[in-house]
């Protein structure tokens, strides 16, 4: 008699009724549809009634081959194709900026204004007061990490306002995971970032998924790059300030490929897009970030950890050379600050 697979010791009526209970345990947890053995088989020994026969099945390649086209995408690549679907177009554009409820300079410039971290009057009539941090944080910790505590703290007074658009709050969490990511290459420890994310995106997070939050916005930035270099100027920002998605959407896309950002930047094709718009102040992500630093981090370093190249050679320097007093400005600081060489 042929080998048998599993050590069962008994008679083959006894090891046939046995392989069948583990055939069929192993359907009905797993839900496991088996083809037909279609493909080419060879049968071990001479056929006799009276004796088993072992049957080794070998499917067709081009069975194996099609499983994959048979099933489509996966999920993450359908949702990419969803996004860039969905991105505004030049017909739509105004139509989006009504939509994320920023369709004017005036709306700009408070928009730009909350992200650096700051509000006024107009847009908040009622602001619940801010929780006690200082237990959050140690004397120990670095000036940078107090930072980053107060301007997640004044993103959760923002999300608790009503009148405050949903679309300022979501680039705010870009903003402020971007602003972790650039922490954690200049030297804060990871349990000091990874506490203040956690304490201001989802406490119940692990490690691995807030890495993955990070490289998410890497991968966003690095997308921004590579519209600038396509010409899209000061609408490489506001894209993802338009077309909103979560923070584990653009996850999925950096752990899956994280070059995916390049089908993107392939639908979009180039533009000839100037890197200002009259009345307007760019969502420059890398700019924002070195006013939340205090100016602490060099813009070179901010660009070079989220992507964006050498800075001597991005349009964000040219940009910056400008802004970064605008920036001050609406933040209500003084503007004696040059721009990081």
């Amino acid at each position: 008699m042929s080998q048998r697979m599993y050590d069962f010791h008994g008679d083959d009526q006894a090891y046939i009724a046995f392989l069948e209970c583990q055939l069929a345990s192993v359907q009905w947890a797993g839900f496991v549809d088996f083809p037909a053995a279609s493909g080419e088989h060879t049968v071990q020994g001479a056929p006799s009634t009276n004796s088993i026969q072992f049957v080794q099945y070998t499917p067709e390649g081009s069975r194996a081959r099609s499983v994959k086209s048979e099933r489509g995408d996966p999920p993450w690549k359908r949702q990419l194709d969803s996004f860039i679907s969905a991105l505004p177009t030049e017909k739509t554009w105004g139509e989006a900026r009504k939509k994320a409820g920023i369709d004017t300079p005036v709306k700009n410039q408070l928009a730009v204004r909350l992200m650096l971290g700051h509000t006024n009057h107009t847009t908040f009539r009622s602001v619940r007061k801010t929780s006690t941090i200082s237990g959050a944080i140690t004397s120990q910790d670095h000036d940078l990490v107090w930072r980053g505590y107060q301007y997640a703290q004044f993103i959760d007074r923002c999300a608790g306002d009503l009148s405050f658009k949903t679309s300022v709050v979501s680039f705010q969490h870009l903003i402020f995971v971007s602003y972790c990511a650039v922490l954690m290459q200049v030297g804060v420890p990871k349990e000091k970032t990874n506490k203040m994310m956690r304490r201001y995106i989802d406490r119940n997070n692990d490690d691995s998924t807030l890495e993955g939050y990070r490289r998410g916005v890497v991968w966003i930035n690095r997308c921004i790059a590579a519209l600038l270099a396509n010409g899209w100027g000061h609408r490489s920002w506001e894209i993802f300030l338009l077309e909103k998605r979560s923070l584990a959407q653009f996850a999925r896309f950096a752990a899956y490929d994280a070059r995916s950002y390049e089908q993107l930047v392939q639908r979009l094709q180039k533009a000839n897009i100037p890197l200002q718009e009259d009345g307007w102040t760019p969502y420059c992500i890398p700019c924002i970030v070195q006013c939340l630093a205090g100016n602490n981090i060099e813009l070179w370093r901010i660009c070079h950890i989220l992507g964006y190249g050498p800075l001597q050679e991005s349009p964000v320097r040219s940009l910056a050379s400008g802004f970064i007093d605008s920036f001050k400005q609406l933040a209500g600081e003084p503007a004696e600050q040059s721009v990081g060489a």
